[in-house]
């Protein structure tokens, strides 16, 4: 096993697009509703004058002779938000970018790199060879997108492709401001070749990023594309491309929420689907990466956004605006079900059976994360217990099932609270299978985290169960309140031994919880909560890294 590092990972070359807050536009002047961000104030970076966005489009399509068109010239010639890694210029040998031949890319892409990227079994019905592959001979931006996610995917078991993967971002990047500067790209291009780039900053086996970067660029472009189809009502090909580009952003940015701060937080009042066109226009359709869950995605975002908010607190204690939150997005989390019905579908497929599978475990995932996040919350299961309830969801899932390419997240928020042996052993054999079939580096380095949270639990409640009780137990607050807790098995300190200490709290404990579950989550004790060391997100931010858990 590599051993992991405390250093920063350097900064990693992205599209050089402003902050996350220069970009929130107003779309309300034009009747358009996004399902994420509520986007105001626009602001062009390094000004103090607002942009009246719906004014700048009409006078750039009567420059332009277009219906709808954005100068996105502004966008790519405002700062960077990070400094971008120059990769040195030099002859490249036979096996470096230069050797990457269009024929020689799209062998790789659809026998290797494409399999990791739909849960769809039938290689036919895969977006990315049959609606963004075609694109890439028009786009030189998209032609190195493709190829450094391509390369970078296969860098772990193949290290020399690092570095051809690299100078492919380097010169995506580049064509991409050519290309979109000369008003003759296909947004849609455009917005693929970000998307693409993202992915491929999150394969980097040498790096751990979320690719956060790439993903607010992209929202740019999917509102750009979004836009103009308000005027030119695509059909067909070209509506089911834009769809798969708007559910795959969606995704990305979704599962990036749960482990870095994405800045512009999700907003409740646009996360309603617009009427003219919406991502998921079927909510019982088999979406290529959010299956089943397409639905569930507006929540665990939010959640995620939560767990950003919990996490920047100095406090010990949430205050009650945030338990407040927290307890209406469990609701919703509860209430949640997936709206397909497999009785009522003609022919169902063991596939379609595993989505739904996958849907139940990423909810119980987050119902378990929003519950690390916030132990305020009143429950009547530990955080044993829930992480169990997911862990055998995923167990009645065949490991060949190619649904296990979009099981991080629910394995590593589950895996983390696993206590016996078997229940590990079971999550490490998943980590190794799923390692084998995406080969990225992803999956290895949540494998670390995770015995990496074991260890560190085990250590904790070893040291913790050979203090004195008058030692460990004491109040450091001046709190005269004594809340008694048992031992249950499944429990976070189910391994500290059979004993009965009193605990002195000042935790708003009450008849809703269940007795004695999960003592050390609370009393101020956030070392089992996101902002602790013994949380996955803990071991991260010790690391220095931001794992994209899917």
């Amino acid at each position: 096993m590599v051993e992991p590092t405390n250093e920063q990972p350097a900064s990693y070359p992205s599209c050089p697009w402003p902050a996350a807050e220069n970009f929130d536009l107003s779309f309300s002047d034009i009747g358009l509703e996004l399902p994420w961000h509520i986007l105001p104030n626009f602001e062009m970076q390094g000004s103090n004058e607002s942009l009246n966005f719906a004014q700048d489009i009409e006078n750039t399509a009567q420059a332009h002779n277009l219906p709808f068109h954005l100068d996105l010239e502004k966008f790519l010639l405002s700062s960077p938000t990070t400094p971008v890694v120059e990769i040195p210029t030099r002859a490249f040998g036979p096996h470096t970018e230069e050797a990457d031949s269009l024929e020689k890319v799209s062998s790789l892409f659809h026998q290797q790199t494409c399999q990791i990227l739909s849960i769809y079994d039938e290689p036919s019905k895969n977006p990315w060879s049959t609606l963004i592959w075609p694109m890439v001979k028009d786009s030189k931006a998209l032609f190195h997108a493709v190829a450094a996610m391509t390369c970078l995917q296969l860098s772990k078991s193949e290290p020399a492709m690092r570095e051809r993967g690299l100078a492919h971002i380097q010169k995506s990047m580049k064509a991409l401001k050519v290309e979109l500067n000369s008003g003759m790209m296909q947004i849609e291009a455009a917005l693929a070749s970000t998307i693409a780039l993202g992915f491929a900053e999150t394969w980097d086996f040498q790096k751990a990023s979320t690719g956060r970067d790439h993903i607010k660029g992209a929202r740019i472009l999917l509102q750009q594309s979004l836009s103009n189809r308000m005027l030119t009502q695509p059909t067909g090909e070209a509506s089911a491309r834009l769809r798969f580009l708007a559910n795959t952003w969606i995704y990305m940015d979704v599962i990036a929420r749960l482990t870095s701060d994405c800045g512009s937080p999700l907003n409740s009042e646009l996360l309603s689907l617009f009427g003219t066109f919406e991502p998921y226009s079927c909510t019982d359709e088999l979406d290529p990466l959010m299956g089943y869950a397409s639905t569930l995605f507006p929540i665990i975002g939010r959640v995620g956004d939560l767990v950003s908010l919990v996490r920047a607190r100095c406090a010990k204690r949430n205050s009650p605006v945030i338990v407040s939150r927290a307890i209406e997005l469990r609701k919703a989390i509860e209430s949640w079900t997936p709206a397909v019905d497999l009785e009522k579908v003609e022919n169902p497929t063991s596939n379609m059976s595993d989505a739904i599978q996958t849907a139940e475990a990423y909810r119980w995932c987050t119902y378990l994360y929003l519950q690390q996040a916030v132990p305020e919350l009143p429950n009547l299961s530990s955080l044993g217990e829930i992480g169990q309830k997911t862990l055998v969801y995923l167990a009645t899932i065949s490991s060949t099932s190619h649904t296990t390419i979009v099981h991080t997240y629910p394995l590593m928020v589950a895996g983390s609270e696993a206590v016996e042996e078997e229940d590990r052993d079971f999550v490490r054999g998943r980590w190794q299978l799923m390692s084998k079939r995406m080969v990225t580096g992803i999956v290895d380095r949540c494998l670390q985290i995770t015995e990496e949270v074991w260890r560190r639990r085990d250590s904790y409640l070893a040291e913790l169960n050979a203090r004195p009780i008058t030692t460990r137990d004491s109040p450091t607050d001046g709190s005269e309140v004594v809340v008694e807790f048992d031992m249950n098995e499944g429990s976070p300190q189910a391994k500290a031994g059979t004993r009965k200490p009193l605990m002195q709290s000042q935790f708003p404990i009450s008849a809703a919880f269940k007795k004695g579950v999960d003592a050390l989550t609370r009393s101020g004790n956030v070392e089992y909560t996101v902002q602790g060391k013994l949380h996955f997100l803990g071991v991260m931010k010790d690391w220095g890294w931001e794992v994209m858990l899917g």
